[in-house]
C-alpha cells in the first residue's frame, strides 16, 4: 500500500463527521492496513462494552414458541430451553400429529357407517407414546450430549419433557374426540393414554426408549385387533368400557410405583 491515511481524516472518522463514501473508503483501507488501525483513538472500554452487544445480538439464539410459553409460565429459562428443544415439540411434529390425527377422525366417521376399527381410538392413545419415545435420549434428542453434561437431574428432565409432550398430544386428541364424537364418549381414550405413556417410561428402565415404546404400540395395536375378531359392531369400544377404564387406572400406578423405584437407572445413563 503505497498511501495511508491523513491523520485529520482519521479523526473526523472517528468522530462521526466524515461522508459516508469517505467514511467506506477509510474502512476498506483500515482492513488491510494495520498502521492506520492503530492510529484510530477508540476508547477500549466502548470497544469491550460494543462488541459484547454485537455478540448478544448475534450468538443469542432466538427463542421458539414453546420456549417463550414455558417462560411465561415461570419455568427457568434454562429448564424451558431444555425442555423446548425436544424433537416432539417442534413445529413440524406437532404437525405432523395434527395431520394424523385430523386424519384418523376422519376414517373414523367412515368406519362407524361400516362396522370397522376406529382409528382415532387406536391412534390417540399411542400419540403420547411415540411423542415420548424421542423426547429423551440419544436416538432423538439433537441436544442430548449437551443435556448429559450439563448439571441438570436427567429423571427431572424426563419428566417435565414427557409432561410436554403428553399434554400437547392429549390437547389435540380432544380437540379431533370433539369433532367426531366417537361412540365410547368423548375423552374415553385418556386413561389409556397415560397407561400406556407411563407403561413405556417403566419398560424405558428395562430396554431403550424407542424399543419400550415400539413394544407398547404392538401390545396395543393387538388388543385392538383382537377385539375386532371377538366383538361384533365397533370392536374397539370393548376396550373402553367402565371396567376397562379400572384396568388402565390400575396400570398406571403400577408403572408409576416400578418408575418410582427404578428412576436411578436414568440417572445412571441407562436406556437411551
Amino acid at each position: 500500500m503505497s498511501w495511508h491515511i491523513e491523520q485529520a481524516t482519521i479523526d473526523s472518522y472517528t468522530t462521526g463527521a466524515i461522508g459516508r463514501a469517505s467514511a467506506a473508503s477509510v474502512e476498506a483501507h483500515l482492513a488491510t492496513c494495520a498502521g492506520c488501525r492503530a492510529m484510530l483513538a477508540v476508547a477500549p472500554l466502548w470497544l469491550e462494552q460494543s462488541w459484547a452487544g454485537v455478540a448478544d445480538v448475534v450468538e443469542a439464539p432466538k427463542l421458539t414458541v414453546v420456549e417463550r410459553f414455558l417462560r411465561s409460565l415461570g419455568v427457568p429459562g434454562h429448564m424451558a430451553r431444555l425442555i423446548s428443544v425436544t424433537p416432539s415439540l417442534r413445529p413440524s411434529w406437532i404437525l405432523a400429529v395434527a395431520i394424523s390425527l385430523v386424519f384418523a377422525g376422519m376414517a373414523s366417521r367412515l368406519a362407524a357407517q361400516q362396522n370397522g376399527i376406529d382409528l382415532f381410538l387406536m391412534l390417540a392413545p399411542l400419540v403420547p407414546v411415540a411423542g415420548v419415545a424421542v423426547a429423551y435420549g440419544r436416538l432423538g434428542d439433537p441436544a442430548y450430549e449437551i443435556t448429559v453434561s450439563s448439571p441438570v437431574d436427567p429423571v427431572r428432565l424426563l419428566f417435565l419433557r414427557s409432561t410436554a409432550v403428553t399434554v400437547m398430544a392429549i390437547a389435540f386428541s380432544f380437540l379431533v374426540d370433539i369433532g367426531i364424537r366417537t361412540d365410547v364418549g368423548t375423552g374415553a381414550w385418556l386413561l389409556p393414554a397415560l397407561a400406556l405413556t407411563l407403561i413405556t417410561l417403566a419398560l424405558g428402565t428395562r430396554l431403550t426408549m424407542w424399543v419400550a415404546a415400539s413394544t407398547v404400540a404392538v401390545v396395543w395395536i393387538a388388543l385392538i385387533l383382537g377385539a375386532a375378531r371377538q366383538v361384533p359392531g365397533r370392536p374397539a369400544t370393548v376396550l373402553f368400557t367402565p371396567s376397562s377404564q379400572l384396568v388402565y387406572l390400575a396400570a398406571m400406578v403400577t408403572a408409576g410405583w416400578v418408575l418410582t423405584h427404578r428412576q436411578d437407572y436414568y440417572r445412571r445413563g441407562g436406556a437411551r
